[in-house]
């Protein structure tokens, strides 16, 4: 038997803070309890309704990291605080943390999940690196937030860039 369709949460935006060059992650008042790894379905009544990883949650607020790339994007974008949109989930499997120490591997916004589950990580002692990559140095998000967690020495930054850029090659054991 098919479930029915949920109905929108109808939220308000908090607040919007800029990550990186035309990523923004956009934080709503709502109490929805997500783990790392899950995503809401974003509605924008008359444009559509779209999924983002959840990249912040606190019980109070959560948290989608965006980047304007398209008309649905741009208009959440372009939205302010106190404005309101829909909201449906979470859904999604969350990540299984096993052991005591794991490397995270991301690039760009879709590094959102791994930086809640770096938190969710370090809340059970489990020791982390993060390795993190975007196409520019301009692009890349979430950096100043790691460092905050785990500390300089435990974040990997890399770029695609052309003259300029760090490539990296992650294998074998973290020690």
């Amino acid at each position: 038997m098919e479930r029915p369709l949920e109905r929108p949460q109808i939220v308000q935006i908090a607040k919007s803070v800029n990550e990186a060059e035309g990523i923004k992650t956009i934080f709503l008042k709502s109490d929805i309890k997500a783990k790392p790894g899950q995503f809401v379905m974003v509605w924008l009544p008359r444009v559509d309704e779209k999924p983002f990883a959840i990249s912040y949650s606190n019980g109070s607020e959560v948290g989608i990291t965006v980047a304007a790339v398209g008309p649905f994007s741009n208009k959440l974008c372009s939205m302010k605080p106190g404005e309101k949109i829909g909201i449906r989930g979470p859904y999604g499997t969350t990540f299984q943390l096993e052991g005591k120490k794991a490397v995270m591997v991301g690039g760009g916004y879709g590094s959102a999940s791994l930086t809640m589950l770096t938190e969710e990580a370090l809340q059970q002692r489990i020791k982390v690196k993060f390795v993190l990559g975007a196409r520019t140095k301009n692009k890349l998000v979430y950096v100043e937030r790691i460092k905050k967690l785990i500390g300089s020495d435990n974040l990997i930054v890399t770029t695609d860039g052309k003259k300029k850029s760090t490539r990296c090659l992650c294998a074998g054991r973290t020690r």
